[in-house]
Order: structure tokens, then sequence, then C-alpha cells
């Protein structure tokens, strides 16, 4: 008998906390309504360098307008006669045949490079590795157009970097 009346207490109970729960949410519901009907969008001033440079700053400036070029008009496709046929040869192209002729200062550049390598590795196989394989006590000093042929970290490193 005594588990029936502490059924009936907890029965009795349970709707307490749920009356409780209940009165709980609705003034959470209220109090979010007035706060966020006490202000609009509108009224809201964001102020402060870091507002302005993340463009929250809503005070009615606004940034310079974008100024685009004007577009260029439609180009008709040329008429399907005049184009070339695709199953010939194509033609050398004359502006490349001129540009190939310049002496492009980066190109010079890079071709020395690959030649400085290759002189640099064909000193260091025939005259380095010899040297260093018989015991040599000159073969670290044995450099070719781009530095010495003794491997180290820190050219290692030169080269794993891009050189200069």
């Amino acid at each position: 008998m005594e588990t029936h009346n502490m059924s009936a207490d907890m029965s009795r109970g349970t709707p307490n906390i749920k009356r409780f729960q209940n009165i709980r949410a609705a003034a959470l519901v209220l109090v979010a309504s007035l706060c966020l009907g006490a202000c609009s969008p509108g009224e809201v001033q964001l102020e402060g360098k870091l507002f302005e440079l993340a463009g929250l700053n809503n005070t009615g400036k606004r940034g310079p307008s974008a100024k685009l070029a004007e577009r260029s008009g439609l180009v008709v496709p040329p008429d399907l006669k005049r184009l070339p046929d695709p199953n010939q040869p194509a033609e050398p192209n004359q502006a490349e045949a001129v540009l190939a002729t310049i002496d492009d200062p980066d190109i010079a550049k890079v071709k020395n490079k690959e030649e400085l390598q290759r002189q640099q590795a064909e000193i260091c196989e025939k005259e380095y590795e010899p040297a260093e394989a018989r015991g040599d006590p000159d073969a670290h000093s044995i450099s070719g157009p781009l530095g010495p042929c003794r491997k180290s970290v820190l050219t290692g490193l030169g080269n794993w970097m891009g050189g200069q």
C-alpha cells in the first residue's frame, strides 16, 4: 500500500514540474520577443573602425561604386568557307617566327643556367668523384662554374630552395 501512495505522490509531483517548465518557457519566449521587438534592424548602429573595415557599419555611407568598362560588341564568327581545313597541317605562324628571333634576357638566363648546371655536373663527375674515391685530401677544393662540387647541407638546401 505504501508503494501505491508513493506512485500517487509522484504522479502529483510531475504536473507541477511540467507546469513550471511551461511557465519558464513562456517567460523566455516573452522576454526574447520583447528584446527583439524593441529594436528594428534599421535602428541598430554598429560604429567603429573594425565595423567599417568589415563593411558592417550601416550609417548610410556607401563605398565608391565599381566602375565597369564598357562591354565590347558581339563578334560575328568568320565565314565557314574561309576556315582552314582541319585535316591539313597548320601553317607556321609568322608572329611566332618573329618572336623567336628576339633576344629575350629571361630565356637567355634559363638557357645559361641550364648550360652552367650541365658544365658543373660534368666537371664534378670527371674530377671530383674520382679524387674523392681515391681519398685525395684536396678533393674538397674542386669546384665548377656554380661552386664547389662537395655536397653539403647548405648546397642541398640552396638547390632545394631554387638556387640563385
